[in-house]
């Protein structure tokens, strides 16, 4: 009768801690990351006529041209991504500039991160937003008749901005190269 007892208080000893340590554990969720479509539109008021801005973008260039006299805008670029978390974009220009057209090449450089949502909210969080090129700069040097050429970065970043999930969504704007010239950034994300 001992032996019973003292194996019934042994068996609810070491089965009465392992039932609050499996019923205090939380819920485990499989973690789902969202993978998402990046759509980069960069337009200009340049005077080269390149092609219409996208009717995606309709409505948000409506919304810039109530606030600003702006003469008609031209796609330079559009770049399309996809990620999970981040972007991180570096070639060369795909849109015209003085420099290229004098046989010396720039660059356009872009990216940013996400910060993490909550499931069913439509708004994302864009964190370290960059956009802008490097451009050549000649440098002359002592006993050298042909300057070097150095890359100067210039462009926009941002620290923290939200944007709704598929709604493009003016992120920059710059001063060109050319006289009166202005770009424009449009960002656009959605789920993938």
């Amino acid at each position: 009768m001992m032996q019973r007892k003292l194996l019934l208080f042994s068996l609810v000893f070491l089965l009465f801690p392992m039932s609050f340590t499996a019923s205090g554990q939380p819920e485990q969720r499989p973690f789902v990351e969202t993978t998402y479509e990046v759509t980069l539109h960069v337009l200009s008021t340049s005077r080269s006529k390149k092609s219409e801005a996208p009717p995606v973008l309709s409505a948000a260039i409506k919304k810039l041209m109530t606030g600003i006299d702006i003469p008609e805008l031209n796609l330079e670029a559009t770049y399309l991504e996809r990620t999970s978390n981040s972007i991180n974009y570096k070639g060369p220009r795909s849109f015209a500039s003085p420099e290229q057209q004098l046989g010396v090449e720039n660059f356009c450089e872009w990216g940013f991160r996400f910060a993490r949502r909550q499931d069913g909210d439509p708004t994302i969080i864009v964190e370290g937003f960059r956009f802008g090129t490097r451009l050549p700069v000649a440098v002359e040097r002592p006993n050298n008749p042909k300057p070097s050429i150095s890359y100067e970065w210039i462009g926009i970043t941002d620290a923290r901005f939200k944007l709704n999930e598929g709604e493009p969504t003016l992120v920059a704007s710059l001063i060109g190269s050319g006289p009166g010239e202005m770009i424009f950034v449009f960002l656009t994300v959605r789920s993938a």
